[in-house]
């Protein structure tokens, strides 16, 4: 079993992944994985130990993600800021600007926005396909972003 393998089911990880990993190290998985949930799943349950990103660094990947959804929200309910404040607050958050009772605040508001969007089934049907068509692309900004342990850079960039 890889020490990657050994890791993903100490911390829970779904039973594909854990096959997908089938003998793979984490600086080869990282390198080949085009499931950006995978990845942010695994760096938020390793957030803040040693040579793994912050919890901030990973939020700020994360509401560059949600950034994605707004337009598909924003057509529905054009007059509804909550969840672009959301995220606004929550980068605040990020830097430093802002507290976290602050984007617990912006966040419920932005839950009850996206409880009525998800409601919708154009929305919902539009949000997934999103998700799915950018995993990759998303998968790529993660490695760009979020620097990892046993992650070289070769050239200027990670692999």
């Amino acid at each position: 079993m890889t020490n990657l393998k050994r890791l993903l089911v100490k911390l829970g990880a779904c039973s594909e992944a854990v096959k997908w990993t089938n003998g793979k190290e984490l600086a080869e998985a990282w390198a080949n994985c085009e499931r950006a949930d995978w990845m942010l799943w695994l760096v938020g349950h390793m957030a803040g130990q040693e040579g793994w990103p912050t919890l901030q660094q990973i939020v700020l990947v994360a509401c560059r993600f949600a950034e994605d959804a707004l337009p598909i929200f924003e057509k529905k309910y054009p007059d509804d800021e909550r969840p672009r404040q959301a995220i606004e607050v929550t980068r605040l958050w990020c830097e430093g600007k802002a507290t976290i009772k602050e984007v617990r605040k912006v966040r419920s508001a932005a839950y009850a926005s996206a409880y009525a969007a998800a409601a919708a089934d154009a929305a919902a049907v539009a949000h997934a396909a999103v998700r799915d068509k950018k995993q990759k692309e998303y998968a790529d900004i993660i490695r760009q972003e979020l620097v990892i342990p046993a992650v070289e850079f070769v050239a200027g960039k990670r692999t």
